[in-house]
């Protein structure tokens, strides 16, 4: 559901969805891993060989990346352009990819739940559709609750302001243990 750490290329171009590690991409129906970094070799070898240089290089890589949601970033061009960004509409096929291959490997009378956090355009939208067309449950209530608790004046993320912290995770676990209780 990640739609930018889906694409390395994406993920290679984002100011804030780049955590600089090994991770594994699916394209042409294959895995492969790589490091989202604009020197992956020099990076691996770090990673390998000196963690005080694979942090040098992962700082540099964060220096050089570009201000979260600027002009030049993966998700400011994405907000912006939306599915006309070729690169994320590319990625919102593996995402669909992937969902059809979870969905083909779980048996149909299993529901499968996906639920959203942030209703942030296109991204919002796209895991709707997708799920939809891949016969996946969708929901935004857990968006909507840490919306309303932000509100209230609860906090619900860590420091790094994108992960949940105990009253975020207390929240949507309330949330999607009420929708279970309904709708299962």
């Amino acid at each position: 559901n990640d739609f930018i750490n889906n694409s390395y290329d994406l993920e290679l171009r984002s100011g804030t969805n780049n955590n600089g590690f090994r991770r594994p991409y699916f394209k042409n129906n294959e895995i492969y891993y790589k490091v989202p970094s604009s020197y992956p070799a020099i990076h691996q070898f770090a990673a390998n060989h000196s963690q005080f240089l694979y942090f040098i290089f992962i700082r540099i890589d964060r220096l050089r990346a570009p201000l979260p949601n600027s002009a030049e970033s993966a998700e400011g061009i994405i907000s912006k352009q939306g599915m006309s960004y070729p690169l994320f509409k590319e990625s919102v096929e593996i995402t669909e990819q992937l969902m059809r291959k979870i969905r083909k490997r779980i048996p149909e009378h299993i529901p499968i739940l996906l639920f959203s956090t942030q209703n942030i355009f296109p991204y919002h939208d796209e895991l709707k559709r997708l799920s939809e067309k891949n016969d996946i449950r969708f929901t935004d209530q857990p968006s909507v609750a840490l919306r309303s608790a932000e509100r209230k004046g609860i906090t619900t993320t860590a420091q790094d302001g994108a992960h949940w912290n105990n009253a975020g995770h207390q929240i949507v676990a309330d949330v999607l243990k009420r929708y279970f209780l309904e709708n299962f």
